[in-house]
């Protein structure tokens, strides 16, 4: 979680090599269809490490209320995995 500097806070859920891969992260996150779970990128050279773009999400008035849509978040992800895992199953 980062506090931004209007004091809302967002959530860094990921980073990458690449601004494709990023925005590709983006677009997976924002087809779960989670209200207020808008996504950005931000670039941030690492010197040494390389360029990194950040995939974050959200501005929220609290650091509850991010963390309570990144658990909302989490919660989507691992249906989809379930439900991918269950079809493996059924077609092994």
């Amino acid at each position: 979680y980062i506090q931004l500097e209007n004091g809302k806070f967002t959530i860094q859920e990921s980073a990458w090599d690449s601004d494709s891969k990023a925005n590709k992260r983006i677009s997976t996150v924002e087809s779960y269809g989670i209200k207020g779970l808008k996504g950005n990128i931000v670039k941030a050279d690492l010197g040494t490490k390389g360029t990194w773009f950040r995939a974050r999400f959200g501005e929220f008035s609290t650091l509850e209320e991010a963390h309570q849509k990144a658990a909302e978040l989490r919660g989507k992800e691992n249906m989809k995995l379930a439900m991918l895992f269950m079809s493996l199953l059924m077609f092994a």
